[in-house]
């Protein structure tokens, strides 16, 4: 029986740990902000060290109902490893608070857009949006390993 963890696996993980616990930024103005937002929510905002993911992307905009075409128009990253190549010193934190903040924007505009169709006498409809299909491949690519720049 072969063990999960083994020493040198441990050792690699903590050394890439470390690696990124020093290269991402700890704090950000908007911060205190996102906390608020992720718990209006109901999400959790990843750790500072956390590095940006397809998958913890696609998986938050599902969380938050958000179209991947709205994200798209939104920031224009089609992938982690583009926001990485424009924010080297961003983790996968203030990209959640940036979702976040797309996700306030859409809650509050519907909000004033039912509150005006109130306003007016007009009444909700059933109809629901269908459910976004995210492009294939996306979570396919690969990402080279975190290389410290000197």
């Amino acid at each position: 029986m072969t063990k999960p963890f083994t020493s040198e696996s441990s050792a690699k993980a903590r050394e890439k740990s470390e690696l990124q616990r020093e290269l991402y930024t700890r704090k950000h103005a908007d911060d205190d902000y996102w906390v608020d937002l992720a718990r209006d929510a109901g999400v959790n905002l990843p750790m500072f060290y956390v590095r940006p993911s397809d998958a913890g992307v696609k998986g938050l905009l599902r969380r938050l109902k958000i179209d991947w075409n709205t994200y798209i128009e939104a920031y224009g990253w089609q992938t982690a490893e583009e926001f990485e190549k424009l924010n080297p010193k961003f983790s996968m934190r203030p990209l959640a608070g940036l979702i976040l903040e797309l996700w306030d924007e859409k809650r509050r505009l519907r909000e004033a857009c039912e509150a005006a169709a109130t306003f007016r006498g007009l009444q909700k409809g059933a109809a629901q949006p269908k459910e976004p299909k995210y492009p294939r491949g996306v979570a396919k690519t690969r990402r080279k390993p975190l290389q410290v720049q000197a």
